[in-house]
């Protein structure tokens, strides 16, 4: 609350200060009139209703408060509050990705999805490695994916997602797959659909559970 950016900071609005060399409430007025400056203005930088930064502004002439200034700095604290709070989000989304990813390491847990029209696909890193391949060798698609389930558990699964979709219903199944280089892998495959705004389905999401020590 002290000073020109303290009372910015506990306000949380601009503050114009005519002459600060010679206003009481600026505690920097000795050293500002040795260099000789005279208006002083701050205004706060806002995420939501955090205030995350206070910007200082001087001039050499002892200047009344500008409203029309006041109103476009105003704007730009805003402008730059919001790219702090994007900067934020993205940070947090990095952790939480960071976290998801080790968390699937240690449980030997994958996650997936695949478009139902054009069979794209997306593997988590542990789904990769669950598979024997390293995360992100190569563009997973549904029939890659269909290729690694050992021959006799594929007409099974196939059964349970074409099952899936024409029901619109969660699926769970357990199968083999067959790794590069020929190892065979238990795993718990589960999955729900995504549906569109007319209800009709688009997407498969679901987990890839490494069972092999239980089996």
């Amino acid at each position: 609350g002290e000073g020109l950016p303290g009372q910015v900071f506990s306000q949380a609005k601009p503050v114009w200060m005519a002459n600060v060399s010679e206003d009481a409430e600026f505690i920097r007025a000795k050293a500002a009139g040795e260099v000789g400056l005279k208006a002083g203005f701050a205004l706060p930088v806002l995420s939501g209703k955090e205030v995350v930064a206070v910007l200082e502004f001087f001039s050499v002439d002892a200047l009344p408060p500008g409203e029309r200034l006041l109103e476009v700095m105003e704007q730009i604290g805003t402008q730059l509050g919001r790219a702090i709070e994007r900067k934020r989000a993205a940070d947090a989304l990095r952790e939480s990705e960071a976290n998801l990813q080790k968390a699937q390491r240690i449980a030997h847990l994958g996650s997936w999805e695949m478009e139902i029209a054009t069979g794209r696909s997306e593997w988590s890193d542990e789904f990769f490695r669950i598979c024997g391949f390293e995360p992100g060798a190569f563009e997973p698609t549904a029939e890659m994916g269909f290729t690694i389930i050992h021959p006799d558990d594929r007409e099974a699964a196939s059964k349970a997602v074409t099952d899936a979709i024409e029901r619109n219903e969660e699926y769970r199944i357990e199968k083999r797959i067959i790794r590069p280089d020929g190892a065979v892998r238990h795993v718990l495959s589960q999955g729900e659909l995504v549906n569109d705004e007319q209800g009709n389905p688009v997407k498969l999401t679901g987990t890839f559970l490494d069972i092999t020590p239980q089996k």
